[in-house]
């Protein structure tokens, strides 16, 4: 018996140690099978050799033949017993290391991967099925059966103590051959809902089954037929809701239940104009967000208390600034007084309140508004912490104005848990990823970006800012450009970016071309403004540059584009009293050096900023800033959007550093660095001291060789 403790655990140590050292060495999975096998193997083969042998003083002999008087298997039990107080000692010991000492730090998308891949831990956990629409063609309800089971959805991500899958996530299985379990896998849920809706004149059948989908077991099933009004339908799904509440064994907040017992509108019409404008507006083309407008309009003429409605539109204009070429002062003249109108209607809405935060949030790129959307998503998240739109938007609100990367992925990691197959929360993700420098996982998500949705427009344009910005790669970039493009021909976002794309790849004519075309679009608006600046920046022509750049500031730039370079005109014309007074308006804290932080909206201004104090004769206060942004461009990555590109090599030049300045350039040179590259080397004034050295003409020539090489592909390609 004692034999078999030390044997037992003797060998499970063995297997333990094995299982986290082997990995370790790569070795192949079939090494720790084999050394299991064999530990098992061996468990009986030592019960037999401990019953049939027994060790004497003389050494090993059968047992049969030893004499019992001189038998000494009492002093063998003694030291046995010794033996496995030891190993379950040293048992105890690895147990404690394993688990509390040997611990990789997981980063929060680490701890996302890990949960998609692993079972659900939540029993109440949830994923509702697209509905299948059953309805005959003539009753064109497809759209009705997909507004039936959004607004289920969002009943249940309303109820705390579940965990529900948005409706983006979900829709990916539509008419799937995937089994029940298979899809809660994907998705790590415990618990399925699967459903359908007959719409026939004015009557509707909605039937719902409740599935455990470890034991595809039918924990709950009804059929609801109904007159097609729009109370009936708020009251069936009310009491599904409420239904699998109870199966699920989730306790009902007493705001919950009202939420639940009241509908948003009477007006059946009115419902069906809001379900198309959520479905237009979630598409996010120039197009669909217009049609959307035209909708959520209708909506509220039909029933103007509908606050959701108000929500709706709120969000459209909100985002037809990204989007449709929209400026972001009329996005925010348009939003701001319907988010209101949503909340003076119903104020215990979160979606009201996200709506209200993500205005003020996105208002302009200095972010002044900020704390008032942090108050707004605050709110919203005492109503519903779980609405994955109010985690994405919180999240784009804390990575950009609180200069909190590390923040904003985890808000963004929380509304992947809830939408984990939302394309532009999955965007976003892989650009906070980039933001931090984790380059090779940003691109990895952006790849699934793409997997999930292939034809989402912002998903293409995303995957061609990190080869341009991220890699240097023309080729790649102009690729994705272009076809984010044939996705989305009305983005004026992308059509000046294209131009400005192939500014970098020295094509100014082509660049000119997409920038006009830009214009034409939309004149009044950020993005042919800042093309044009750039374009005469490119030039030479600084003066008809000035009053593009002036016009694109006070358009009010996207709130997470850096707004410096428009306001080059100044520096580059030695009018240092006009640029000090113009970031003054927009940050005074660095003018009065009250500043506390430095964030990606001003990092730049800082080191500009320097410039203006080193040639007015305010040395001390020039290096004080300086010193600020070299410790702040160095907690951030040098590539992408954010990156901090070759403002290293500037803070140098403008100490005089010209050896330090040079290696700098040369590093990110080598690094990939091509975004906007003529534009800082040829033209931005902190690089003055150093633009006559022979290793500054060297990268240049590197430069324009690398450049030529990557258009004359790209050529290629296109006539291929």
């Amino acid at each position: 018996v004692k034999v078999a403790i030390a044997y037992a655990v003797v060998g499970w140590i063995l297997v333990e140690v094995a299982s986290v050292v082997l990995p370790t060495f790569k070795t192949p999975e079939w090494v720790m099978q084999t050394l299991t096998f064999l530990v098992v193997l061996g468990f009986p083969l030592a019960l037999v050799f401990a019953w049939a042998f027994e060790l004497t003083p003389e050494g090993l002999k059968r047992e049969k033949d030893v004499d019992r008087s001189k038998s000494i298997t009492h002093q063998t039990g003694k030291k046995l017993n010794y033996v496995i107080t030891t190993l379950l000692a040293l048992a105890v010991v690895f147990l404690v290391l394993d688990n509390y000492v040997w611990i990789e730090d997981e980063s929060p998308v680490e701890v996302t991967q890990s949960a998609e891949q692993a079972g659900p831990s939540n029993r109440k956990s949830i994923a509702v099925l697209p509905f299948s629409n059953r309805s005959a063609d003539e009753e064109n309800a497809e759209f009705f059966s997909a507004g039936i089971h959004d607004d289920l959805l969002t009943l249940l991500s309303a109820i705390r103590e579940l965990k529900v899958i948005s409706r983006t996530s979900v829709e990916k299985y539509k008419d799937t051959s995937k089994t029940i379990r298979e899809i809660a896998q994907d998705l790590n849920v415990a618990n399925i809902v699967e459903g359908g809706v007959q719409r026939a004149g004015d009557r509707v059948r909605i039937n719902v089954q409740l599935i455990d989908a470890s034991t595809d077991e039918h924990l709950w099933a009804q059929t609801y037929d109904r007159e097609l009004t729009a109370g009936n339908i708020f009251d069936i799904q009310s009491e599904i809701a409420g239904t699998i509440a109870t199966a699920l064994q989730a306790t009902l907040t007493p705001q919950e239940q009202s939420r639940l017992e009241s509908a948003p509108t009477q007006n059946f019409e009115a419902y069906e104009a809001y379900m198309l404008g959520k479905q237009n507006m979630e598409r996010r083309t120039s197009a669909s967000l217009r049609e959307a407008l035209g909708y959520y309009r209708r909506a509220i003429e039909l029933d103007p208390d509908y606050a959701l409605a108000y929500v709706g539109l709120a969000d459209t204009y909100n985002l037809m600034a990204q989007y449709a070429g929209l400026s972001p002062e009329e996005s925010y003249e348009k939003a701001l007084p319907a988010a209101m109108k949503a909340i003076e209607l119903n104020d215990q809405l979160a979606e009201a309140w996200t709506s209200l935060g993500g205005v003020e949030a996105f208002r302009d790129a200095r972010g002044k508004s900020v704390p008032e959307a942090v108050a707004a998503f605050d709110r919203a998240m005492e109503l519903n912490p779980n609405h994955p739109v109010l985690l994405h938007w919180y999240g784009l609100t804390t990575r950009f104005f609180l200069a909190d990367p590390v923040q904003g992925l985890e808000l963004y990691t929380r509304a992947v848990a809830l939408d984990p197959l939302s394309p532009i929360i999955l965007g976003n993700v892989s650009g906070a990823l980039i933001d931090l420098g984790r380059f090779d996982e940003g691109y990895e998500r952006a790849r699934r970006q793409l997997e999930v949705a292939p034809d989402f427009a912002y998903g293409h344009f995303n995957m061609s800012l990190i080869y341009w910005a991220v890699f240097g790669n023309f080729v790649e970039a102009e690729k994705w450009m272009r076809s984010s493009l044939d996705l989305n021909p009305g983005s004026l976002e992308v059509q000046s970016l294209y131009g400005l794309l192939h500014l970098d790849m020295d094509d100014p004519e082509t660049a000119a071309t997409w920038i006009q075309r830009a214009e034409a679009s939309g004149p009044d608006q950020f993005w042919a403004n800042y093309g044009f600046a750039r374009l005469h920046y490119y030039d030479g022509d600084y003066k008809a540059g000035r009053s593009y750049a002036y016009r694109s500031l006070e358009q009010r730039p996207p709130f997470w584009f850096d707004v410096s370079v428009p306001c080059f005109p100044e520096l580059l014309e030695g009018d240092y009293t006009a640029y000090e007074e113009r970031v003054s308006k927009s940050f005074p804290d660095l003018v009065n050096g009250t500043y506390t932080v430095l964030t990606i909206a001003n990092f730049r201004h800082a080191i500009n900023l320097a410039h203006v104090y080193a040639k007015t004769g305010r040395v001390a206060e020039s290096e004080a800033l300086l010193n600020k942004a070299m410790n702040h461009i160095q907690t951030r990555p040098r590539l992408g959007w954010a990156g901090y590109q070759v403002s290293d090599a500037e803070i140098y030049a403008l100490q005089d550093r010209k050896n330090d300045a040079l290696t700098a350039l040369e590093t990110a040179v080598d690094e990939g660095w091509r975004f906007n590259w003529r534009f800082w080397l040829e033209h931005s004034p902190n690089l003055e001291t150093i633009r006559g050295e022979p290793r500054f003409k060297a990268i240049i020539a590197e430069l324009e060789a690398d450049v030529a090489e990557q258009r004359s592909k790209i050529r290629l390609k296109a006539e291929d």
